[in-house]
């Protein structure tokens, strides 16, 4: 992968763009597409990444396949599929969260399941069920409900996952 300044200049010369290391981070968070790349990827090649802010509230269902932090409230169900989920600690969850890895740094009511691993910070309210091969629990979270780590139980939840995703 050619490096950033490559990148930048590779597309329309735009004077203010020639070397965007100058920049801070967020200005390196410019769709590809607009150096004429032709995918939506962070110039540092990373995968897209979807930030739902503190006043975001969203009521129903949320999918994704891409990375995903939330900060707001979500009231129903979300989906992530091969990827992360990130639960900030102003998040107010009131749903099932499913996806591959699980961090909660907030609050969540309700079931959380991963195919790799959640984790607990120790900033995190979880009252639900944790379902996954790998579960951390930090001291200092707050954790009530039961916790199945049966390979068997999270292989059936992931195939059941899958098979609503098709």
């Amino acid at each position: 992968m050619p490096d950033r300044r490559e990148v930048a200049t590779s597309g329309p010369q735009l004077p203010f763009l020639r070397d965007v290391r100058m920049f801070p981070r967020p200005f390196c968070m410019i769709p590809c597409t607009f150096f004429g790349i032709g995918d939506n990827r962070p110039l540092d090649g990373t995968l897209p990444m979807t930030n739902l802010g503190a006043t975001i509230v969203i009521t129903g269902e949320l999918t994704s396949s891409e990375d995903v932090t939330v900060d707001g409230r979500i009231d129903g169900l979300l989906l992530v599929r091969d990827a992360a989920v990130t639960i900030g600690e102003r998040a107010q969850i009131q749903a099932d969260v499913r996806g591959a890895r699980v961090v909660v740094r907030g609050l969540v009511n309700g079931a959380i399941s991963a195919s790799e691993r959640i984790e607990l910070t120790n900033t995190a309210t979880v009252d639900g069920s944790l379902s996954a091969n790998r579960v951390v629990l930090a001291d200092g979270a707050q954790f009530n409900g039961r916790i199945d780590m049966d390979q068997r139980t999270i292989a059936a939840r992931v195939a059941q996952y899958k098979s609503t995703q098709a």
